[in-house]
């Protein structure tokens, strides 16, 4: 199973976010344990990282997060013709269409967000972070 996060359920984890942080820091877990294929964007690594230096303040301990989690998850390149498909499609925010068409060019099976009516329009299926540990065999 390929699993593409939005940048949110990252950040709630890495910035302990209440109530969000248990449901991330989860699902993260079983992405560490390769218990499916967990994937992040270029773009949401940009992200997470100006926002984790903002909040930390302190650019080599935000370099250290960012190196542990590329243990636990992959990278997704977005290509041209995701930009492309982002800028032509009918999903007002660019940032949202860009992870909806990465994630169908990867052949994501499930897009994890708490923000799931941003995704309405994904032809990736967006699901919250509880129901992908549903999902989990053996869980």
């Amino acid at each position: 199973m390929v699993i593409l996060f939005d940048t949110c359920i990252i950040l709630d984890h890495l910035l302990n976010r209440e109530p969000f942080n248990k449901a991330s820091r989860e699902v993260l877990r079983l992405s560490g344990q390769l218990r499916f294929d967990g994937l992040v964007t270029v773009n949401s690594m940009a992200d997470i990282h100006y926002i984790l230096k903002r909040s930390l303040h302190d650019e080599e301990r935000v370099r250290k997060v960012m190196h542990n989690l590329l243990q636990i998850v992959g990278v997704a390149d977005s290509a041209t013709i995701d930009m492309y498909s982002a800028l032509s499609s009918n999903t007002n925010d660019f940032e949202d269409a860009l992870l909806m068409e990465t994630a169908n060019r990867v052949h994501a099976d499930y897009i994890v967000t708490r923000n799931l009516k941003d995704f309405k329009n994904s032809k990736v299926p967006a699901i919250p972070p509880q129901k992908l540990i549903e999902l989990i065999p053996e869980y």
